[in-house]
């Protein structure tokens, strides 16, 4: 494989020599299944043959390699020719660590420093939790997980972990002080994560006591303002700033249109496959909170932008899941968020200034458009997928026209 991308045989010689002797071959015919050209790999293979040599010249083995033996050799290059080190190279040394960690080759990353592994081992537990127990999806883990690691490191900060000495001082002091700079939609969110955090350390017998009870509600009004969705000449105005001659524009175009018509979460964009997709039966399988699997029904117009999308731009790729990267290497999209940048990109082209600017504000739009279409509340309910009829409730406030007919008039003098 490297005699494809090097034409000298010093240095094909030299990449197979050293620590990553029985895997450079396997990791560059990797590179190439991720859709990297064969013309830009030697130069991203460039800072892998400084690495190696500066192995051999070290005497460092394949079980040394970790991250800080990539700072040492960052600082060493730096040292040597400054301004070499760049963002694209690491991030090849970083992918070459990875593909040896997948082959078990070196042992997994560390990413806390050694005075936090009693807190970062006891939020990887508390993480399992929330996904093996609680279902949750990964942004709902991510946000639980940062607030309670941010709650340990200021109750204990480098000291020994005793949870047994966590007071009700500890928790409402955080949490006073988190809403001094949140606001109270944010403040409520740390009440939950701590009472959530609590109740895990209870279950594992960690503390004894029942501390989740003493966090209070935070104020806040249910339902305070009308959600806020896009009209007909804004959501036309988002799709027309997907250029579908191009590959990331019929990917976009399909990932916009599935949202505003279905009024998919992010995340459950994220999660779709190829095998979700019922074509005959004209149904799609959606992943939702807690691990639940719905289905519905595949509107035409959406499922002519997704066989567009498959057929002219989707990669070729190992992955099944629907939406991919456009450019190397070629996978799933990294996280939710990916989703929610596209919408917010397409919002800024479209010259639509709305105060909410992600991914929810086009599941806003689609139950929005259902409402006034003609559909019944416990309809707009079983589109997006809601528990509660409470929860769905909340969009009667946008349905004037139909509101105003048993609206009482205001009295007069």
């Amino acid at each position: 494989m490297l005699e494809r991308v090097f034409k000298s045989e010093w240095i094909v010689q030299q990449l197979r020599s050293g620590p990553f002797a029985d895997h450079i071959d396997d990791f560059v015919e990797g590179l190439t299944e991720q859709g990297y050209g064969l013309k830009n790999l030697p130069s991203r293979l460039g800072p892998i043959s400084d690495f190696n040599r500066w192995l051999i010249a070290k005497r460092y083995s394949l079980e040394d390699l970790d991250e800080s033996r990539i700072e040492e050799f960052i600082r060493y290059r730096v040292k040597r020719r400054p301004g070499s080190v760049r963002a694209g190279n690491i991030f090849t040394v970083n992918l070459l660590i990875a593909h040896l960690r997948d082959r078990r080759c070196l042992p997994p990353a560390c990413p806390l420093p050694s005075e936090n592994g009693e807190i970062q081992e006891l939020i990887l537990s508390y993480v399992q939790y929330l996904r093996g127990e609680r279902g949750l999806c990964d942004s709902s883990i991510e946000r639980f997980s940062n607030i309670a690691r941010d709650f340990l490191l200021e109750v204990f900060e480098t000291g020994e972990v005793c949870l047994e000495r966590v007071t009700r001082r500890d928790i409402l002091g955080f949490i006073t002080r988190c809403g001094e700079r949140f606001s109270s939609r944010g403040t409520q969110l740390v009440a939950t994560a701590l009472r959530s955090l609590l109740r895990f350390l209870v279950t594992t017998g960690a503390i004894a006591s029942e501390l989740a009870e003493c966090i209070p509600s935070v104020r806040g009004w249910r339902a305070a303002h009308l959600p806020e969705f896009l009209t007909d000449k804004e959501v036309k105005q988002l799709l027309r700033t997907c250029d579908r001659r191009t590959a990331k524009g019929l990917r976009n175009y399909a990932m916009l249109l599935i949202m505003l018509r279905l009024g998919l979460r992010a995340s459950e964009v994220l999660h779709l496959k190829l095998d979700d997709i019922d074509w005959r039966g004209g149904i799609i399988a959606v992943q939702g909170k807690r691990g639940r699997v719905e289905t519905l029904p595949l509107p035409h117009d959406v499922g002519e932008a997704l066989v567009a999308y498959i057929r002219r731009a989707r990669p070729q790729c190992s992955s099944r899941n629907l939406f991919i990267r456009i450019r190397a290497p070629r996978r799933e999209l990294n996280d939710s968020r990916s989703i929610g940048t596209i919408v917010r990109r397409a919002l800024v082209a479209a010259g639509i200034n709305s105060q909410s600017k992600g991914a929810h504000l086009l599941r806003y739009t689609a139950a929005t458009r259902t409402l006034r279409q003609g559909a019944a509340l416990f309809e707009v309910g079983d589109l997006l997928r809601h528990r509660s009829v409470d929860t769905t409730a909340l969009y009667a406030k946008v349905d004037v026209t139909r509101l105003s007919e048993i609206a009482t008039p205001w009295p007069t003098a």
